[in-house]
C-alpha cells in the first residue's frame, strides 16, 4: 500500500471561506496555484455586496420620494383643481350674491307681515272702534343704499316717517338696502273705492357701488270685505344682477 503523500506533496489546502492561510476571504479568495477565484467564496462576497431586489424597490422609491411630484402627477393635481374650481367657484358666488339679496326679501316680507297684523287689530276711536287701518307712507330709509352691511336707526329724529317704521316695529338694524312704504291711502277703513295696490313695500340696492340700483317691490291689496290685507305675488325686481 502507497503511503499518503504528505501535506507538502498534496499542495496547500484551500478552505472555502478563508482560503490559504486565512487570509484571503476578504481580498477574493484567490487560488495562487490556479489564478482563478474561489468558487465558494466568491459568490458569498458577491451575495454581500448586491443589494436584494426588494431593497432596491425600496431605494427607488425613496428616491422618488425626495425627488417630488413627477410632471404628470403636477399636471394631474392641476387639472383636479381646475375642476373644483370650475365646479365650485360659481356656486360660491350665486350663494354669496343670493345671500346678499336675501336680506331684502326678508325685510319686505316682514313689513308686509306687520302692515298687515297692523290693519287687522281693532283700534278704539271717539265714538266707536276703528277698523282696517294703514299707517301713513315711510322713507326711504336710509337715504342711499351701502355695497356693505351698515348701522341703520329707523327710529333717528331725521328719519322718514319714523312714527310709521316705529308702529311697524322697526328700530335699528345693520342693512344694505334703503327700504320704503307707499300707502296709497292711509287711515281707517270703511273706504269706497280701495286702492290696488293699496301698499307698495320697496327695497333699493346697490351691491357693487356702480351706482345702477336694484329694486325689490312687494304689494298688497285689501279683500273684498275689507277686512284683511292681502300679499300680491309674485316679488317683483328689477336690476338684480347689476
Amino acid at each position: 500500500m502507497a503511503a499518503k503523500a504528505s501535506d507538502h506533496e498534496r499542495g496547500p489546502r484551500f478552505h472555502p471561506i478563508s482560503g490559504p492561510q486565512g487570509c484571503c476571504a476578504a481580498h477574493g479568495d484567490v487560488d495562487f496555484d490556479h489564478g482563478e477565484a474561489h468558487p465558494h467564496t466568491w459568490r458569498t462576497v458577491k451575495a454581500s455586496k448586491s443589494p436584494s431586489r426588494g431593497a432596491a424597490i425600496s431605494l427607488r422609491r425613496h428616491a422618488r420620494r425626495q425627488a417630488g411630484l413627477s410632471l404628470v402627477e403636477t399636471a394631474a393635481l392641476i387639472s383636479l383643481c381646475g375642476v373644483l374650481l370650475a365646479v365650485f367657484l360659481p356656486n360660491f358666488i350665486r350663494h354669496l350674491h343670493f345671500s346678499k339679496v336675501a336680506e331684502a326679501s326678508q325685510q319686505l316680507d316682514n313689513l308686509y307681515r306687520s302692515t298687515a297684523a297692523y290693519y287687522a287689530t281693532e283700534r278704539p276711536i271717539s265714538g266707536g272702534v276703528a277698523r282696517g287701518c294703514l299707517p301713513e307712507s315711510a322713507g326711504p330709509t336710509p337715504g342711499e343704499p351701502s355695497a356693505e352691511p351698515a348701522r341703520v336707526d329707523f327710529l333717528a329724529p331725521d328719519a322718514v316717517g319714523r312714527d310709521t317704521w316705529r308702529t311697524l316695529g322697526l328700530g335699528e338694524a345693520l342693512l344694505r338696502y334703503s327700504y320704503q312704504v307707499s300707502v296709497e291711502q292711509p287711515g281707517c277703513a270703511p273706504r269706497k273705492a280701495p286702492a290696488y295696490p293699496a301698499v307698495i313695500f320697496r327695497a333699493s340696492g346697490d351691491l357693487d357701488g356702480d351706482g345702477v340700483r336694484s329694486v325689490l317691490e312687494r304689494s298688497a291689496s285689501i279683500s273684498p270685505d275689507q277686512r284683511a290685507l292681502m300679499p300680491n305675488i309674485p316679488l317683483r325686481i328689477t336690476q338684480r344682477t347689476e
